[in-house]
C-alpha cells in the first residue's frame, strides 16, 4: 500500500482490521480516482463532492466519510480550496440549486459550519468543526444538534 494510502487508512485505525474487502475495494477506487480527477480538471470539468458514498465507512455518519473522500481528493492533488468549492459552490450550481444554497448570502439558506483553524491551509480542520448554522439556526454541538438559537428570519 503506497504512503498516500496508508495516510488515508490511518484516519481510521480499525478500518484494515475490521473491514479487508472494503479496504481493498477503496484502495482500488483511489488509485483510479487520482487518475480520473486529474483528467477531469486537465480539461475543465466542473466537479462536485457529496454525500453518496461508493462504500459505507464503518462507523462513521455520511458527514464523517465525506472528510475522509476529501482527504482521498487531496491525495489526488486537489487543492483544499478546489474541495470546498466542489462541496458548496459546485455542487449547488450543478444541481441547480444556486439560488438557495452554495454561498452565504441574504435569501439563501443560511447553512454553514466554522472551525477555530484554516481550512484552506489544513483540509483536517474540517474534522473539528466548532459552529454550525442550519436553516438559519444555531445548533448546540454538544447536545447531537438541538436548535439553540432560532433566527429571527429565515428562508421561507
Amino acid at each position: 500500500m503506497g504512503e498516500e494510502l496508508k495516510a488515508l487508512v490511518d484516519l481510521d485505525p480499525g478500518f484494515e482490521a475490521e473491514r479487508p474487502a472494503e479496504l481493498y475495494g477503496f484502495i482500488k477506487f483511489q488509485e483510479g480516482a487520482r487518475e480520473r480527477l486529474q483528467r477531469a480538471k486537465r480539461f475543465g470539468v466542473r466537479m462536485a463532492a457529496g454525500s453518496d458514498m461508493a462504500f459505507i465507512w464503518p462507523g462513521k455518519t455520511r458527514g464523517q466519510a465525506s472528510l475522509r473522500m476529501f482527504e482521498a481528493y487531496r491525495l489526488s492533488g486537489l487543492a483544499p480550496l478546489e474541495i470546498i468549492r466542489m462541496a458548496t459552490v459546485n455542487a449547488s450550481e450543478l444541481l441547480g440549486w444556486e439560488d438557495r444554497v452554495g454561498t452565504i448570502e441574504a435569501g439563501k439558506y443560511a447553512d454553514f459550519v466554522a472551525m477555530d483553524g484554516d481550512p484552506l491551509q489544513d483540509l483536517g480542520e474540517l474534522q473539528r468543526v466548532t459552529f454550525v448554522m442550519k436553516s438559519g439556526a444555531v445548533v448546540d454541538l454538544r447536545d447531537r444538534g438541538k436548535v439553540l438559537h432560532e433566527a429571527s428570519k429565515t428562508r421561507g
